[in-house]
């Protein structure tokens, strides 16, 4: 399922992921794909959130690649998971 995930719904399902981590009681709809992250998590739920992307999409994510540009907005998570898909289809 996850080779032919397309781009709405990596943002769909970052977002799911999202509200699971800071268990609140909202709709992945009801937040916005350009909602800053970075900000807004604290370290634990960060690391919550980087376990869990890792284990639902079955990527790797850098200790490195951790900071304010990766969380930058649900966009910008949903994009570097877009890459590590695209990474492992290409066996790269």
């Amino acid at each position: 399922m996850l080779d032919v995930i397309d781009e709405p719904g990596i943002i769909h399902w970052t977002k799911v992921l999202l509200l699971r981590v800071i268990d609140v009681p909202l709709a992945p709809e009801d937040i916005s794909d350009n909602e800053p992250l970075w900000e807004e998590l604290d370290s634990i739920a960060t690391v919550e959130l980087v376990a869990a992307i890792e284990e639902f999409f079955e990527i790797s994510i850098p200790d490195e690649d951790i900071g304010a540009q990766l969380f930058a907005s649900v966009t910008t998570l949903a994009a570097m998971v877009t890459t590590r898909l695209d990474e492992r289809r290409r066996g790269v």
